[in-house]
Parts: C-alpha cells; structure tokens; sequence
C-alpha cells in the first residue's frame, strides 16, 4: 500500500500501525567507542533524518556541545533486483542522504485477533 508521500506503507496482519520512521542502530565518535539501539527498539526509530542526530550533555551545569568528529551509521535502502548481490560503494551528495535512509515501522498487536 502507497502513502500519501508515495512511499510504501506495510501493515502487520494483526497489528497496527503506529509510525513509519527511520531505523538509527549506532553512531561512534573517536577511538573504537559507540553506541546505539536494538533494532527490535521501538526508540530506534526517529521520525526525521539528520547526519548526525546527538548532541552530548554532562556536568553539573548541563553543558552540551556537538562534536563534528562524531559519526551515525543509519541502514540503508537497496533495490529489489540487486538484494543478493554485493553492495556497490557509493557517495552521497547532501541532498541526497535522505533518498538511500530506510525506514521502519513502530506497530502494536492488535490484541482483538489471535494467533
């Protein structure tokens, strides 16, 4: 099913759907330290694309700052006909960042239907 933005729409038999969103599983900074979500998480899911998507709050004062070393790994869309296939390296300009990023569904069991 299409949405109104032309982008496909997947409902779960069973279940319904909450949010279409964009999957967010790490982001890193320097050295071999990171983070991220579970991918099972629904608080992996952000509603908007940004190429980095944190900013870092400490102290006792609640200072934060953003830091332009930090780096966000977002998962990305391929074409059906390539999906067994090696991925081919690519730049992405700006603009066209939000073309490739994924989405994922947030959805809830309908808990009328059983299984």
């Amino acid at each position: 099913m299409a949405g109104p933005s032309g982008r496909r729409r997947f409902v779960l038999t069973g279940g319904v759907l909450l949010l279409l969103l964009l999957p967010f599983p790490q982001h890193t900074a320097a050295g071999a330290e990171g983070g991220g979500q579970s991918l099972s998480s629904p608080g992996s899911c952000l509603e908007d694309f940004r190429a980095t998507p944190f900013i870092e709050c400490n102290g006792a004062r609640g200072t934060c700052h953003y830091f332009a070393n930090k780096l966000s790994f977002w998962l990305s869309t391929i074409e059906q006909d390539f999906q067994f296939e090696r991925p081919v390296s690519e730049t992405l300009k700006a603009g066209k960042l939000r073309n490739r990023v994924s989405r994922c569904a947030v959805c809830i069991k309908d808990s009328n239907i059983g299984f």
